[in-house]
């Protein structure tokens, strides 16, 4: 009879335990950014500079991720390897006046993490996970809001840079294929612009402006297949 339980037990965990194979998903998220800027203006050998800074709260984003997932034979421990595309919505930026400005916030990143499945339940399993990756992110002003246009093309100001990211969370897998995360997310990624000096006429001006960190909360479901 144990014999009988035995069997029947590991196979209802080999059931919901972790599915190795190739996964789609997607995430919804709330993103935090700081930003900082120096508009400056340049007259008869005089600079007057007017920094100013602020903490983008909670804007709205979503994203989509494709990768593969592999768990040992156990199906307990596992590791993960993936692509990420993120809209991460649009931030909040004041410029030197405090006008509230719009820059829509995008990036990639490639993301690598450990997961470990912990709790078994009738139709599903609890685990954890975390890991790192490398971003690529920028911040842009549409076409009608706050910039200094450069001559060439005039093109708003668009901040772009790189860095390192952590995750970590918490997790539920149903019926082996279908998962569900929530997570917290940190880049330590720079994004910088500096237009230089534009002469018009007899004055000159300019602005530089950067996006340090980026911290974001997240639901995340994915497809195993």
């Amino acid at each position: 009879m144990r014999k009988y339980i035995f069997i029947f037990v590991a196979l209802a965990n080999l059931l919901n335990a972790g599915e190795s194979g190739v996964f789609i998903g997607g995430s919804l998220s709330l993103n935090n950014t700081s930003y900082n800027g120096v508009y400056s203006t340049l007259e008869n050998n005089i600079t007057t500079n007017y920094p100013h800074s602020n903490y983008s709260h909670n804007a709205f984003g979503a994203s989509a991720r494709i990768g593969y997932q592999k768990f040992s034979s156990d199906a307990r421990f596992g590791g993960r390897f993936y692509l990420e595309y993120d809209n991460n919505g649009y931030a909040t930026y004041r410029d030197e006046s405090g006008t509230k400005r719009k820059m829509d916030a995008y990036g990639f990143a490639l993301n690598a993490d450990v997961l470990f499945d912990i709790k078994q339940f009738q139709s599903a399993v609890f685990g954890i996970f975390a890991g790192g990756g490398l971003v690529f992110n920028a911040h842009k002003f549409p076409k009608s809001g706050y910039s200094i246009y450069k001559d060439f093309d005039n093109s708003p100001a668009a901040l772009k840079g790189y860095g390192l990211c952590a995750q970590a969370g918490l997790s539920l897998t149903f019926l082996q294929k279908h998962r569900v995360e929530l997570e917290v997310k940190y880049a330590n990624f720079v994004s910088d612009y500096d237009s230089d000096y534009i002469h018009l006429g007899t004055k000159a001006e300019s602005l530089k402006l950067e996006a340090q960190g980026f911290l974001n909360y997240r639901l995340n479901y994915a497809y195993v297949f």
